[in-house]
């Protein structure tokens, strides 16, 4: 996938995410919602889904940052935003002139403190 493509598709992801919030925000509690849909097995198979999918990506992020404070940033900011945060790492991560070859590619030899 070309960087253009990636870059936008991920604005585009960012911005249903947070109209997605912004609309179901005011109709109901997340903690409600939570209590009603935790009986459903689905409902957990989308939570571990939520979690592997966390994991993996917050490996990514940490492989590949030469800072451990940039790394613990961003997977904080996963935990607490989820995918909108993921979403706006892969479009910093496209920016032309970042510095690097290919978002795959690991920018660090070992970590640095910042």
């Amino acid at each position: 996938m070309k960087k253009n493509a990636l870059r936008y598709s991920s604005l585009f992801g960012a911005g249903i995410l947070i109209a997605s919030c912004f609309w179901a925000g005011p109709k109901i509690s997340i903690v409600k919602s939570f209590s009603k849909l935790w009986p459903d097995p689905w409902f957990k198979v989308t939570l571990l889904d939520l979690v592997l999918g966390f994991g993996v990506f917050s490996g990514f992020i940490m492989r590949r940052e030469r800072s451990v404070f940039k790394s613990l940033f961003w997977v904080g900011l996963m935990g607490s935003l989820g995918n909108i945060a993921t979403f706006v790492y892969l479009f910093i991560q496209t920016i032309p002139g970042k510095g690097h070859k290919d978002l795959w590619e690991v920018k660090r030899e070992k970590w640095k403190l910042f």
